[in-house]
């Protein structure tokens, strides 16, 4: 959820609420990130979970769509959701 929190380096901060900004995001690019667990490289930082370890990551739902962004609809636009859904 980072990008949708993390102050200053977030996809709200970062495009500035263009539109255009928010349909070109690069979701897919090396994110900065400010937890400094290794570095400020948020792809660098998941590569130090060992490949071993087993994050067990579920599947997401339509139903997980609605209740993790409930209510924002009535803050961001839908360019904003869009993008943000496809984050996560």
């Amino acid at each position: 959820m980072a990008p949708l929190f993390d102050q200053g380096v977030s996809l709200l901060f970062s495009t500035y609420g263009e539109e255009k900004h928010i349909e070109e995001f690069n979701i897919l690019r090396d994110f900065p990130v400010n937890n400094f667990i290794g570095s400020r490289s948020l792809e660098y930082n998941l590569s130090l979970i060992p490949l071993e370890y087993d994050l067990e990551i579920a599947e997401l739902l339509e139903a997980d769509k609605e209740y993790i962004l409930y209510g924002l609809d009535e803050i961001l636009t839908q360019n904003h959701l869009t993008k943000i859904w496809q984050m996560i």
